[in-house]
């Protein structure tokens, strides 16, 4: 977006479901070579302790500013952070909420309607871009923890029989590769059918939870 719109800097923020919070700071790698040296890549940021352009979030709609440094009510660049002579920044829209900013700055020349157009479409590619790569993360965890709880006894939280079955053929196979020795070790609870018997199921569960 920077070499498509002239500009030298360039910023992702995501914006949380309260619509106060950033979830994630982002600058261009570009800005962050050669312009910015601010912390808070990554960080979670309040968006009421942001500058002026948070503007596109309170108006819903983009905003530019091609004289950044006559606005009454900007708030001044922390330490670090990459001058700013003129900015377009542009809210990610989804059912009423904003819930991402993009924004590049000091193009040479004033940003236009042309520019607000062109980041607007490619910030809604990165917001699909973003969604996606989310939901392939929650596919991802939501596998991992069915392949735990497929692999788990849930009461002792030991791996169970269908574990222990694909991790022995492992070995065992890894055993035979290597021409290595291969043992197993079996434990065995005596007597632990007086114990539901005499004490009741819910004593005999606590005794596999200890000795697991």
């Amino acid at each position: 977006i920077e070499d498509l719109t002239g500009s030298l800097i360039g910023f992702y923020h995501i914006v949380e479901e309260d619509q106060n919070m950033l979830s994630l700071q982002a600058w261009s790698t570009r800005t962050l070579a050669e312009f910015c040296q601010a912390e808070g890549q990554g960080m979670h940021y309040p968006i009421e302790q942001a500058g002026v352009w948070v503007d596109c979030v309170r108006q819903r709609k983009p905003v530019i500013h091609n004289d950044y440094a006559s606005l009454p009510h900007r708030k001044g660049l922390p330490p670090g952070h990459a001058a700013v002579i003129r900015e377009v920044v542009v809210p990610t829209m989804r059912e009423g909420q904003v819930v991402a900013i993009l924004g590049v700055g000091n193009k040479a020349t004033d940003y236009d309607q042309q520019d607000v157009e062109l980041i607007h479409y490619i910030a809604d590619v990165v917001w699909a871009i973003v969604e996606q790569t989310r939901a392939d993360e929650q596919i991802r965890q939501l596998n991992t923890l069915l392949e735990q709880l497929a692999m788990t006894d849930d009461l002792t939280s030991l791996t169970n029989r269908r574990s222990f079955i694909a991790q022995g053929t492992q070995e065992f196979n890894r055993a035979q590769r290597y021409h290595a020795p291969f043992s197993m070790f079996m434990l065995d609870l005596d007597g632990f059918k007086a114990i539901n018997d005499r004490e009741g199921h819910e004593v005999g569960d606590k005794a596999l939870q200890r000795v697991a």
